[in-house]
């Protein structure tokens, strides 16, 4: 499963590689019956550039390419 969120960083966030703790709640359900909910603690790592034309594109098999 892929999730895909707008991040924006503040003005003056620092610089370079940045970890973003995370949790992820989710309930299955089928049209019969739904399971307790879970939580998930993930983490995910963004690259935080000092200006857009210095970002560089990644993982263009998920996001596509610029």
């Amino acid at each position: 499963m892929i999730l895909r969120l707008p991040i924006t960083t503040l003005a003056n966030a620092p610089l370079g590689e940045q970890h973003i703790p995370l949790k992820l709640r989710y309930q299955a359900c089928s049209t019969e019956l739904c399971l307790p909910p879970v939580t998930v603690t993930l983490g995910a790592t963004l690259n935080v550039a000092a200006s857009a034309s210095a970002a560089r594109s990644a993982h263009a098999e998920i996001f596509g390419k610029p």
